[in-house]
């Protein structure tokens, strides 16, 4: 899914900004000739509100997002800006799906619950919402991959076939290196083991009957002979990076010292082949196709707001169509939370 669309999916509290008293026009803000209610979002908040365990998920995120004002029952400004911004994005995504006369299927709309169900955490976060708001959760999403999907058809797809890409960017895999390692607790075993191996006992036997590199749904990489897989040594931490790249392959070094103990590590390849990598490949051919959907689908996005008329009660801010601030901006003011109509006095 699209980075920008997915953070915003992640901020699914929406709010009416209300600071004075008396009456308001009842409209948070207007794209085209379509109008954003105030009581929408206020029922979007009724919703999401109920939901302690994901606006602790929001709360307590990285980053954390900040829901709640200092106030009984307010809002962050910022929050709903965002927010705010985001049912705006949507209003111009299904205004699309209409003109194109695309059709949400039923495949989408399953794809779509999976998505929505990871984006709030988990299928027990996912019930404690209301069943009608779960459907508009879960429609948006799907609108959004159809689109998505139609945007992606429009122009050449990148390289898919993962031997093709690996071929066409070997240069990229040449600094990764295949490692086994045995992981123990002090520098004493670790001698003896090295010394032990040095006499020609077998790396992968003792591997598994010494490391304590045993966690993990797998047994971690003691039940593989110490075998840690093909990756780019950067991704290791900084001392057994910096022995993996010194070491010859099929060496066995010095114990090596880092935050989780001693480590005596063996290069088996430099640079590793295309069999050795087909998961990494793939892994990289997948992320170049999502972003190449996530340009496209950016770049309508930035057209489609260009073009429209969109218009935000003052209350909420402003609608800037800047690169540096795109969305709604609050406003300038030294208030930091929101309050619904609810609580208007």
């Amino acid at each position: 899914m699209n980075k920008l669309f997915a953070s915003l999916l992640a901020l699914v509290l929406a709010v009416v900004v209300l600071v004075g008293c008396g009456s308001v026009t009842p409209y948070a803000a207007t794209v085209n000739t379509e109008r954003l209610t105030q009581s929408d979002l206020e029922s979007e908040l009724a919703a999401i509100s109920g939901n302690n365990d994901y606006v602790k998920l929001l709360e307590q995120g990285q980053p954390p997002i900040a829901v709640r004002g200092k106030g009984k029952g307010t809002f962050d400004q910022t929050f709903v800006a965002r927010v705010l911004t985001r049912e705006i994005f949507y209003r111009l995504v299904r205004d699309e799906i209409g003109r194109r006369k695309l059709t949400v299927d039923n495949v989408a709309l399953g794809a779509a619950r999976q998505s929505v169900t990871q984006q709030v955490g988990g299928d027990s976060v996912l019930a404690k919402f209301p069943a009608g708001y779960r459907t508009s959760l879960v429609r948006r999403t799907a609108e959004l991959e159809t689109l998505t999907k139609a945007l992606a058809k429009a122009t050449p797809a990148p390289t898919q076939d993962p031997r093709a890409f690996y071929a066409e960017n070997k240069a990229m895999f040449d600094t990764y290196a295949c490692v086994s390692h045995i992981l123990v607790a002090d520098k004493a075993k670790a001698d003896d083991l090295v010394a032990r191996i040095g006499k020609g006992e077998d790396f992968a036997t003792l591997a598994r009957a010494e490391s304590i590199d045993n966690q993990g749904p797998s047994g971690g990489s003691a039940a593989k002979g110490g075998d840690l897989g093909c990756a780019d040594p950067a991704g290791f931490v900084p001392e057994f990076a910096a022995a993996v790249k010194a070491q010859a392959v099929g060496q066995v070094g010095a114990p090596v010292q880092t935050q989780f103990g001693f480590h005596i590590i063996k290069v088996t390849a430099r640079p590793p082949t295309y069999e050795q990598l087909q998961a990494q490949v793939q892994q990289q051919v997948q992320q170049q196709v999502q972003q190449a959907s996530q340009g496209k689908l950016n770049t309508w996005l930035e057209g489609a707001v260009k073009k429209a008329k969109i218009n935000v009660n003052p209350r909420y801010g402003t609608f800037s169509k800047n690169p540096s601030d795109f969305g709604v901006v609050p406003p300038k003011s030294t208030a930091k939370t929101t309050t619904t109509a609810s609580q208007q006095p």
